[in-house]
């Protein structure tokens, strides 16, 4: 038990934890959790909120390109 706990202590890399949320409201949620960090004063605890992104082109049907944000992972329907 020593051992593990020696471990632990002695580890400075941050440890990472995924966050489920309803499609849709992943920007809220990352909103929402980075003001209670601030609220609760809890910076050195919790030292990023990142929500995956993805610039996917797409060419409407005047075509024109442009570019959207895709969450990640990314399913292209197939057409």
């Amino acid at each position: 038990m020593e051992e593990s706990t020696k471990l632990v202590d002695e580890s400075t890399e941050a440890l990472w934890y995924v966050v489920h949320t309803y499609s849709g409201y992943e920007n809220k949620v990352a909103n929402d959790l980075q003001t209670m960090v601030e609220n609760r004063h809890l910076q050195d605890l919790i030292c990023d909120i990142k929500v995956p992104v993805e610039m996917v082109p797409e060419i409407d049907k005047n075509g024109k390109q442009k570019m959207v944000v895709s969450l990640v992972p990314f399913i292209r329907p197939s057409q």
